[in-house]
């Protein structure tokens, strides 16, 4: 027999075209221990995401810190943290800080390993934005393409959302500032509401309840349960 697991419950309709026996097993991120644990700390950094692949850091770092600066200039000073996943994204985010000599006292840089703890969050919409709506982290999602590749997929593409803890909760739980709406001002003023609005911190927490029940199947299910029961 043969047979599909799929880490996400909206996969399981993606496959029922096929004769594959499809299922939901749950998402790795709630089942082991991740090499990176984040965890929400109102008084932690602000946490600054821009991907992992070259061309995300080079578009959207600039746009963080700048959002950062802006923060800076209008509310109470707070630290930030950048993460990178290898070596080459480290010297991209070098080239890019060395571009904002005034804020390289301010943030941090560590690698994605260990414990770390952040009050809000700018991120992408890659897989750290579901890890850090896990973890009840308020943020937004940033997102910045070249105009072409923009264009293209707003013709192609007719999903809701990019996010994939909004695309999960079909609701905006990190609201989406996308090209022109990304604006340094704008998301300096999300930065504080992530801060001090107690609506929104006590959004990112029930969202996380909701998206942790969401990637948890109901049978109990793991991968090891269902690989099992392939094998003679």
């Amino acid at each position: 027999m043969d047979g599909l697991s799929v880490i996400f419950p909206f996969e399981v309709d993606c496959f029922e075209d096929t004769k594959l026996e499809t299922t939901f097993v749950g998402h790795p991120f709630l089942q082991s221990k991740q090499d990176c644990e984040l965890f929400y700390d109102p008084d932690g950094k602000i946490l600054l995401l821009a991907g992992s692949r070259i061309a995300n850091v080079k578009r959207v770092l600039p746009l963080l810190l700048n959002s950062y600066a802006s923060y800076l200039k209008k509310y109470p000073s707070k630290d930030a943290i950048l993460i990178y996943p290898s070596a080459t994204i480290l010297e991209e985010m070098k080239t890019v800080l060395d571009s904002f000599p005034d804020l390289k006292d301010k943030i941090q840089v560590v690698q994605n390993e260990g414990t770390i703890s952040a009050s809000a969050v700018l991120t992408t919409s890659g897989t750290m934005s579901l890890r850090c709506g896990l973890a009840g982290i308020p943020g937004r999602i940033v997102h910045a393409v070249n105009l072409f590749s923009y264009i293209l997929g707003r013709m192609v593409l007719t999903i809701p959302y990019i996010g994939i803890a909004n695309l999960l909760l079909k609701k905006p739980f990190y609201p989406e500032f996308i090209q022109s709406k990304a604006k340094p001002d704008v998301l300096a003023d999300e930065l504080h509401r992530c801060l001090s609005d107690s609506s929104v911190i006590k959004e990112a927490q029930e969202g996380s309840e909701d998206l942790k029940r969401l990637l948890q199947p109901g049978n109990k299910e793991t991968p090891w349960s269902w690989l099992l029961r392939f094998i003679d």
